[in-house]
């Protein structure tokens, strides 16, 4: 699939800022392309824009903000992330799907815990010592999950393809 489109879960500025913060102080420099962000999938198909948005647009006006909290940090074997509690993530991943007539990509059938990736493929060395720092400096913080936001993969850099701020 070329260009496929990603759906991120938008979360109040504050919360945005303060993961952004953290991803600048971990992630590689030179590749860290794009903004600190929540995916709910990953690789939506790019020929389907109009269905794809339709299903965003009917889910995010039925869909109140929903309190989320940065609650911990999340370790991979390349990298780590700040984990993230959204009542309604799953719920919310679920009903977007049920208005896609598309199949689903592997990776966005399966179970996603809701976090924000400040670091990745990174050396083991280098991976011990951020998540040591970041434990160290992490303080759990409360945010809310205000919207969706749809963005089209570019090989690195996403460009934006969408925005819905939830209503409810």
């Amino acid at each position: 699939m070329a260009d496929p489109m990603i759906l991120t879960l938008r979360l109040d500025a504050d919360a945005m800022s303060r993961l952004e913060v953290e991803r600048r102080a971990f992630f590689p420099a030179a590749r860290n392309v794009i903004p600190a962000h929540v995916t709910l999938f990953q690789r939506l198909p790019y020929d389907r824009p109009d269905e794809v948005m339709a299903g965003c647009a009917a889910v995010a006006r039925a869909t109140a903000p929903m309190p989320a909290r940065a609650a911990g940090i999340l370790a991979f074997s390349q990298g780590g992330a700040i984990a993230l509690e959204v009542d309604g993530f799953h719920r919310l991943r679920e009903r977007l799907a049920t208005k896609w007539s598309f199949p689903l990509a592997d990776q966005d059938r399966a179970k996603r815990k809701p976090h924000a990736t400040v670091m990745n493929r990174s050396r083991k060395e280098a991976v011990a010592v951020a998540l040591e720092m970041l434990r160290a400096r992490f303080a759990p913080f409360d945010a809310t999950a205000e919207g969706l936001d749809l963005w089209h993969y570019r090989g690195g850099p996403w460009e934006a393809a969408g925005a819905w701020s939830f209503v409810g």
